[in-house]
């Protein structure tokens, strides 16, 4: 689970030597340091850092160069889950108070609130996306007439599929600005949205008189009066003019006459959002220090255009952090990796996309087709705003220095906290001037800088368009009772709840219904319905699993496949036999594992991608599956057999997929088996008797303490254990059963893989 990690624990933490064991255990590298300072956390190349507290010497240091700091929370919810958690949630730094919220913003607030209240939420640790999902905790809105308000509205206080109730809080943008300005999470009773568009109730925020930039003169070449309000709650002094003496100018872009003027001026500090936030986030005063901090040209750099990157081997913030660079300059950022890809940004030289890189596709003279490089390369790309040459062995993966150490490569004006005396000149008023006006007016974007907060949208998701969303009240309650089975679709019913042929207005259901129009909708209540379109005939049942780096699925998605007869599961289900599982590697998931005792094949996600590109309307499966054979995109095609046996544990020249997937034993590997199972494996007993039980197991118990013999299963009892969590109970075991065999789930793993029953001995406790 952890084979990518490197993980440094802090010797402080309780439990550090149980934690680098566990760790261990599941294929990382791991150990314990006193106080470790940033230039031996980059030698030893750790990428992820466990400690009970923000406190320790070179936290700052790893915050800038992105690694994650977590407390040991964060190994044990990993294990619960069976893969690794997102480490935002599990930050001991008590100033990133927003890690539990998810926030979207209703589409028809102006654009600059929607980048100064997605950037403040993700800079005191919280995360936003701009479609509501089932994981949104806030929805940010001025009234109840936007599509994501009516959505919101009319899920709230539901159940989910698995029961959960739904509750998402719609707020105003004063809750954020309270939030940010009071450094906590505010209660959000008095910010609330109770009507159509209820007047906000002013809630009085204490202005600051000592913070970083308190009584500091601020220009601002944002257009968000929510940002300026935050700035006079920290008690900056915001002027609408640029001159000579102001401390502070903030803006996206290297243009107009105010940054002209501001570059000249010696008293000016110039930074952007991510750089003011970032000093409000550590509540102590610092000058810009990253390639975020700085304003960048209006225009991306030329060679960038058309570009393809993909990025392996980062994961987290750092991705992110990647991402939004490759987008900054212009290029394409793409998921997954296909031969039309120039560069591979690889943190280290291994893994499938490394490998495809660097070994499957090559020219005629035996050099690959895709530029193989380390962050280091993009991130000059970025300082220099230039297509920096790539043949520099700096730009090895894997002999890279820290993320974030390299700076903006110009001739930078030495910029002092400080305000001296200078000379006035004559105010100038405009943000942007005229190149920036110029640009925007001739209808073409402004390119996507990660100086704002730029959301980096997964493949083929439904975008939200600003529009004054009018729909029908009872059109919203409908869709809100499909909406409670699978959040995920909220998005997609955003698409649909544009489009006025679908849905009435929604001001219209608002008046009182009279008398005439009531006997209207009962007459068109008894027409007959229109015929029903004619299923498509199944070709092909498939269960997608661990694939949401390469692509997710919409519901949109999800039709066109079932068009052309190919019907993808998210879930498992009892209603078809699983005969085709999409991952992009072989997994430990439950899905992943229950549907490998029925499948006859393992694809890539790739498939569906290029499939996806040319399904439309017409398209049948006759075409398709001529077009695009699924034996190409077997798992042991796209990725190597050698790296396929690997994670199978097989060795030898033996094709392990193909054993796996052809043995007469799938469905029957347990059935004449008896265990005992732990309460403490990962995951739970329901998911653990699930997987073991689509392999023919029909005789187990569960075991959460142990006191006597008769508990137990069969004659010479086997008991599956988890390793660290069990160590009192498999002494109970032992001492009641000493001709009994203890086993870790890995047993049963490797077992299911082989579709055979491996020996105990390399997994016994």
């Amino acid at each position: 689970m952890f084979e990518d990690y490197t993980v440094l624990v802090l010797q402080e933490t309780p439990g550090a030597s149980d934690i680098v064991e566990t760790l261990q255990k599941h294929g990382a590298t791991a150990k314990q340091l006193p106080n470790p300072t940033i230039d031996q956390i980059a030698h030893e190349k750790f990428n992820h850092i466990i400690s009970p507290t923000s406190n320790f010497p070179a936290y700052i240091a790893c915050r800038r160069a992105l690694i994650p700091v977590t407390t040991p929370e964060w190994v044990w919810e990993s294990l619960r889950s069976s893969k690794p958690c997102m480490p935002n949630k599990f930050t001991p730094d008590s100033h990133l108070f927003m890690k539990d919220v998810f926030v979207c913003v209703a589409d028809n607030l102006p654009r600059g609130d929607k980048e100064a209240i997605y950037g403040g939420v993700a800079a005191f640790g919280g995360h936003y996306l701009d479609d509501l999902t089932k994981y949104t905790t806030h929805l940010v809105a001025t009234d109840m007439r936007n599509v994501k308000s009516i959505i919101a509205a009319n899920v709230i206080h539901t159940p989910d599929e698995n029961g959960h109730t739904i509750d998402i809080k719609i707020v105003t943008p004063r809750w954020i600005d309270a939030c940010l300005s009071s450094g906590k999470l505010v209660d959000e009773s008095d910010f609330l949205l109770n009507g159509l568009s209820e007047p906000e109730i002013q809630v009085e925020v204490p202005i600051s008189r000592s913070g970083p930039i308190a009584n500091r003169t601020v220009y601002c070449a944002y257009t968000s009066p929510l940002l300026t309000d935050l700035l006079k709650h920290h008690g900056a002094v915001v002027r609408s003019e640029y001159d000579p003496t102001v401390d502070i100018y903030l803006g996206p872009h290297k243009s107009g006459s105010a940054y002209e003027a501001a570059a000249q001026s010696i008293h000016t500090v110039i930074g952007t959002l991510p750089w003011i936030y970032s000093v409000l986030a550590s509540n102590k005063w610092h000058l810009p220090s990253n390639l975020f901090h700085s304003p960048i040209p209006l225009h991306p750099p030329p060679d960038f255009a058309g570009l393809k990157i993909s990025i392996t081997n980062y994961s987290g913030e750092a991705r992110t952090y990647l991402a939004k660079l490759i987008v900054g300059l212009g290029a394409e950022f793409t998921k997954t990796l296909t031969r039309s890809n120039n560069y591979l940004i690889a943190g280290s030289p291994h893994g499938k996309k490394y490998s495809t890189a660097t070994e499957r596709w090559l020219d005629a003279d035996g050099r690959p087709t895709i530029k193989v490089v380390n962050h280091v390369w993009l991130e000059e790309c970025y300082a220099s705003w230039s297509l920096v040459d790539d043949n520099d062995p700096s730009y090895l993966p894997g002999t890279a220095i820290p993320l974030g150490s390299v700076h903006e490569d110009e001739d930078i004006i030495t910029q002092s906290s400080q305000t001296p005396q200078a000379s006035p000149q004559t105010p100038i008023t405009s943000p942007g001037d005229t190149k920036e006006k110029q640009h925007r007016s001739n209808g073409q974007a402004t390119p996507s800088s990660t100086n704002e907060a730029v959301h980096i949208p997964a493949e083929d998701t439904p975008q939200s368009e600003t529009k004054s969303a009018r729909k029908s009240r009872s059109a919203a309650q409908k869709a809100a009772q499909k909406l409670h089975a699978d959040m995920n679709d909220l998005n997609d019913y955003q698409k649909m709840a544009k489009s006025s042929r679908m849905m009435k207005t929604y001001m219209e259901t608002l008046d009182a219904q009279t008398p005439a129009k009531r006997q209207v909708e009962a007459e068109r209540a008894t027409e007959s319905p229109p015929p029903k379109k004619k299923k498509a005939a199944t070709h092909i049942n498939a269960i997608i699993t661990g694939s949401e780096d390469e692509i997710t699925l919409t519901r949109s998605d999800l039709a066109k496949l079932t068009q052309v007869g190919i019907k993808v599961n998210k879930e498992l289900t009892k209603a078809h036999r699983v005969e085709v599982i999409i991952a992009p590697r072989i997994l430990r998931t439950e899905k992943f594992l229950t549907s490998l005792s029925q499948a006859d094949k393992i694809i890539h996600p790739q498939y569906l991608i290029d499939l996806l590109k040319v399904v439309n309307e017409s398209s049948t499966w006759e075409e398709v599956s001529k077009q695009f054979k699924m034996e190409d995109y077997s798992l042991d095609k796209v990725i190597t057999t050698k790296e396929v046996n690997k994670d199978l544990g097989v060795s030898g020249n033996v094709n392990g997929l193909l054993h796996c997937l052809n043995s007469a034993n799938k469905g029957l590997l347990f059935k004449d088996m008896q265990l005992n199972l732990s309460t403490n494996l990962n995951g739970g007993v329901s998911v653990v008797e699930a997987i073991l039980g689509s392999h023919g197991l029909k005789h187990h118990t569960a075991i959460k303490t142990l006191t006597r013999k008769a508990q137990l299963m069969g004659d010479r009892p086997i008991l599956v254990a988890h390793a660290t969590k069990d160590k009192k109970l498999v002494s109970s075991f032992k001492r009641l059963c000493p001709d009994g065999t203890v086993v870790t789930w890995d047993w049963c793993v490797r077992s299911i893989f082989a579709m055979e029953l491996v020996d105990y001995e390399p997994y016994t406790l």
